[in-house]
């Protein structure tokens, strides 16, 4: 046989011979020692078998109010070869320091997160049980990602280790998994007879750690349960914190218990529920053809002082639902679906069969992003799409910054609810483009095109009062009617300017890919008055704004002090330009102490404030009463720092 044809034939019986070692050596023994890690990539790797924990038994109910416990079905990570020269070792220790033996150790790689919070994990590898000592070991995961470990012992609470990043060629040692004596929470759960309920359904969440660990971002409960033939239930094995409980019957109201604090190791808390025979909302959700709409979400939820009572149910094949153990009183009925507009109904009462839906079917918007000449595919761009209110004025964003990345500058945006919109693009190196009004009806728009206008830079120098470069400084470019103050938040929220650069060395500045239009420039750096320029006009192309020269200002500090002369602890004081209407707010210290810094020159109207949890803040005649009785006109002198004091009413 030629030698061409006789290589590959020996390479793939080298690799089944090396899987089939491995195999039987993990039939063997299923107690793995320390892992060695290898100095170069292995040849062969057996593929990963898929494990799934054993699932939670549903009650035969209808509805659920939260998703229940257990482990996400998902594919492993699949894993380069070239890469598995990469291991993360550890061990699992008890509360008493001694190793955990008998511990199953899972090794969960964390995904991407954002601002709000970290990302999902997602099961990587198979799990293992540690060895004698305790340790364990992972080998083949993928450099750079971030993984962490899951400890499951049948006598303590789930451990989990701080997330850590992989390296190429190292093994990384993990802190020590420590596991926490466990905590219970238990009960009895009866029909309003005193009769114990069995098959109730008993979900407990965490409301310190709860935080979702799956991409649907969904709340997942730490335990859920069963009653026995009596109606008693017991969660053991709870990590010590502060948890809710949601009881849930076929027929019976729903029933919640907040805020139970079982912080202290060993504790227990007993938690009683009685339910009541719950009451229901049935009804139909149609498109607008009156074709039913299968799988829709409908949830029910009444608020009031006493709590919050929900409950939801998923559309049939004929679009009909029904929503059980629900209490007495009105609901707030909601229905969505993916594909569909949102509908809501308030002040729906239980008990009523009929409510109908009508929902209608999302479209959404294609097209193409073109540079400047408008032949030029863009590859790379994001588009936020605004809803248009009257006079074509934009709205709200809805679905926030969407990102494309194609080689034809295309997009298509989904989901769409009937509407008119505007749509906003931005790409590197142009500035914000709007494209024209669209109008999106049942159907989707297509061939929308957009092409980019030229961005506009703009540049400029920051110098002190005695012409010396000013390095650091903060320089904001700000909507040109702003005006800094406590009511700037409410109108402007969190996205206060446009762009900002910090100035270098020499004091000067640069910004690009502006938008052509009239700004407002505001300067800030330590120890020096707060610059504003208004009416900057920024056109296409290059702009320099010339220097800006940074003042020292005045200060005012002093106290506040309620009727009975103690210090106003918590007080808010806010200081206002008559003049220009900036104004500055600060909260006291617990002396009641306040300054306000680098203030321009001028005269200033201090006005203090009850703290925010007195009663009196939100008494109708506070204001009124602050007006006459505490406010204070203030004379800022350059270089000079004012003391006052202010007395000022309180509840208490």
């Amino acid at each position: 046989m030629p030698k061409s044809r006789l290589a590959p034939i020996l390479l793939v019986a080298t690799l089944l011979a090396g899987a089939a070692v491995l195999l039987t050596t993990l039939a063997r023994d299923d107690s793995l020692p320390p892992i060695d890690v290898p100095t170069k990539p292995r040849t062969a790797r057996p593929k990963p078998r898929p494990v799934v924990d054993d699932p939670i038994e549903p009650l035969p109910a209808q509805d659920e109010l939260e998703p229940a416990v257990g482990a996400v079905a998902e594919p492993l990570d699949e894993i380069d070869e070239a890469d598995l020269v990469t291991a993360i070792t550890g061990r699992v220790l008890t509360p008493a320091a001694i190793p955990a033996r008998g511990t199953r150790v899972t090794l969960l790689r964390q995904l991407a997160g954002s601002a709000l919070g970290p990302g999902p994990t997602k099961r990587a590898q198979d799990p293992i049980t540690v060895a004698e000592d305790g340790s364990f070991g992972f080998t083949g995961l993928k450099p750079g990602a971030n993984y962490l470990v899951r400890a499951d012992h049948p006598e303590y609470p789930p451990a989990f280790s701080a997330p850590m990043r992989s390296r190429q060629d190292e093994t990384v040692e993990l802190p020590a998994v420590e596991f926490v004596v466990g905590c219970s929470i238990l009960g009895t759960v009866r029909d309003e007879h005193g009769r114990g309920l069995p098959g109730a359904r008993v979900s407990v969440f965490d409301l310190v750690r709860g935080f979702p660990t799956t991409a649907t971002q969904d709340r997942v409960a730490a335990t859920v349960i069963s009653t026995d033939e009596r109606g008693v239930f017991d969660a053991e094995r709870l990590a010590p914190g502060v948890y809710e409980v949601v009881v849930v019957a076929p027929k019976f109201e729903a029933a919640i218990t907040s805020n139970i604090d079982v912080s202290a190791p060993r504790s227990e808390k007993r938690i009683d529920f009685t339910l009541h025979p719950g009451h229901s909302i049935a009804g139909r959700v149609l498109d607008l053809s009156s074709t039913p709409v299968e799988g829709a979400r409908v949830q029910a939820v009444q608020v009031t002082k006493a709590g919050r009572r929900f409950g939801s149910a998923l559309t049939r094949a004929d679009g009909r639902f029904r929503i059980d153990g629900l209490g007495v009183g009105e609901y707030r009925v909601t229905v969505d679906k993916a594909g569909y507009s949102s509908a809501q109904r308030n002040r729906v009462a239980a008990d009523s069969m009929t409510v109908q839906f009508r929902l209608a079917q999302n479209a959404g918007i294609t097209g193409f992003v073109y540079a400047a000449d408008g032949k030029t595919p863009v590859p790379a761009f994001g588009i936020m799409l605004h809803e248009l209110g009257k006079g074509d004025h934009p709205n709200r964003v809805r679905g926030g910054m969407r990102s494309f990345s194609a080689r034809d500058g295309s997009f298509t945006l989904e989901d769409v609810p009937p509407g008119r919109y505007r749509m906003q693009v931005f790409a590197s190196g142009f500035g914000p483009t709007w494209g024209e009004p669209l109008d999106v009806e049942r159907i989707f728009v297509h061939g929308v095109k957009v092409v980019l206008e030229v961005g506009a830079t703009l540049r400029g120098t920051v110098v002190d009062i005695d012409g010396r470069p000013a390095a650091g400084a903060t320089v904001l470019l700000l909507e040109n009617t702003y005006r800094r103050g406590p009511a700037a938040a409410l109108l402007y929220g969190s996205y206060t300017h446009y762009a900002s650069a910090k100035t270098a060395a020499d004091g000067t500045f640069a910004m690009a890919d502006l938008e052509p239009k009239r700004y407002q420039i505001e300067v800030q750096a330590p120890e020096r008055m707060t610059l504003s320029k208004l009416d900057v006009d920024v056109a296409k192309g290059a702009n320099d704004v010339g220097t800006l020269t940074l003042q020292v200002g005045g200060g005012v500090k002093g106290y506040v002090v309620n009727e009975r002369g103690a210090p106003g602890n918590a007080a808010r004081v806010t200081a206002r330009n008559p003049k220009t209407q900036v104004a500055f707010e600060t909260t006291c210290n617990a002396d009641g102490a306040f300054e306000f810094r680098n203030l321009e020159p001028g005269d200033w109207l201090l006005v203090p404030s009850p703290p925010a949890n007195d009663p009196f803040a939100n008494h109708p005649l506070a204001a009124i009463t602050i007006a006459s009785f505490s406010q204070m006109t203030v004379t800022v002198v350059e270089g000079r720092s004012e003391s006052v004091t202010l007395p000022i009413k309180t509840s208490r």
